[in-house]
């Protein structure tokens, strides 16, 4: 064998309230037909996190006719924005030459990653206020309503600039970013990355904004605990108080990931063997081009490439599908040009 692609797939959901083993919680929204085809009608059904899995649920739930209350909790309460319409953009501040010449005497800091993308969105007729005002707290109502509205008659590209960058330069950003930097944005900024970046489609939104609009779904924010009532269910408490509710889906995802349980002996025996070295930020090291694996010495194998889970240290964005693309392209091409 020629050459190896490490791709061991992800980590399971998050538990941090430590649930797995209470009845009535699923600890992975996913299969999501297999899942939601089974709870009762009727019942008020709890949904851990606020992301894309989130939506996914609630608007499933919706699909198939569910009567009950749907609530969703957070820490931030903040859901996915609205995918705006496609665009041809081509970037001309966030490119790869760029990042490099700006990463090339230190890493990169905050402040510069920050004029690049404001030197982009005013390139493109957008503006940094504009974003910040869509990224302004608002009831998830409002602000749903207003990013529907701005589907329909706003020009204004500026979140669709981060999608494309989140696909085309985001691993090379993050890769290049100082550690300092990285741990800030995890700790502060994560959610709100996020939701913009990682956008629903505006008719999941649609769908979302009819059951806010009902009140069948409501979005709590500042959650701090779960606890398993006597009587069934769960006590969820948030900063407005506990919420009861019938059953809990699970869909957090942490902001920092781990190697995923079914992986570890395999890659713990790499490591060990010096196949492999560990990333401090989490994964193992890799070539940022081609994405093969680094030893000790930071020398690149010929042989073995990692993709996904396993370059969360390396890179921020592993999972979505154009960032997908696109990695295993590039280890592709790589591959192909390459003589055994």
């Amino acid at each position: 064998m020629d050459a190896v692609v490490l791709a061991v797939g992800g980590s399971a959901y998050a538990d941090p309230y430590r649930l797995s083993t209470a009845p009535n919680y699923l600890p992975s929204p996913y299969p999501l037909a297999k899942h939601a085809t089974n709870i009762p009608r009727g019942c008020r059904v709890g949904i851990l996190g606020t992301g894309l899995a989130a939506v996914d649920v609630a608007v499933t739930l919706d699909a198939l006719g569910h009567d009950g209350p749907i609530t969703m909790f957070g820490r931030s309460g903040q859901l996915p924005t609205v995918r705006g319409p496609q665009t041809s953009y081509k970037l001309t501040h966030l490119t790869p030459t760029a990042i490099e010449n700006a990463a090339k005497n230190a890493p990169l800091s905050i402040d510069a990653v920050s004029r690049m993308i404001q030197d982009e969105l005013r390139a493109a007729g957008s503006s940094p206020q504009l974003l910040l005002r869509a990224m302004r707290p608002q009831p998830p109502l409002a602000r749903l309503s207003a990013q529907l509205d701005a589907f329909l008659t706003s020009s204004d590209i500026g979140p669709q600039i981060l999608q494309i960058a989140v696909a085309t330069v985001g691993q090379d950003l993050w890769y290049l970013l100082d550690t300092t930097a990285k741990h800030w944005v995890l700790d502060h900024l994560h959610r709100t990355v996020m939701a913009l970046c990682c956008p629903m489609p505006a008719f999941n939104a649609t769908r979302i904004a009819k059951l806010l609009a009902t009140g069948q779904l409501t979005v709590h924010a500042g959650i701090t605990a779960v606890h398993p009532a006597r009587s069934g269910g769960f006590t969820v408490a948030t900063g407005t108080g506990p919420t009861a509710v019938d059953l809990l889906v699970n869909t957090i995802t942490p902001a920092r990931r781990h190697t995923p349980h079914a992986a570890r002996g395999l890659i713990d025996h790499a490591i060990a063997t010096g196949l492999l070295h560990p990333n401090p930020a989490g994964g193992v090291h890799v070539f940022r081009h081609t994405s093969q694996a680094l030893d000790v010495q930071g020398r690149a194998n010929p042989h073995l490439y990692i993709l996904g889970e396993l370059t969360s240290g390396a890179f921020y964005f592993i999972s979505g599908m154009p960032v997908l693309a696109k990695r295993s392209a590039d280890i592709a091409h790589h591959i192909t040009r390459h003589t055994y």
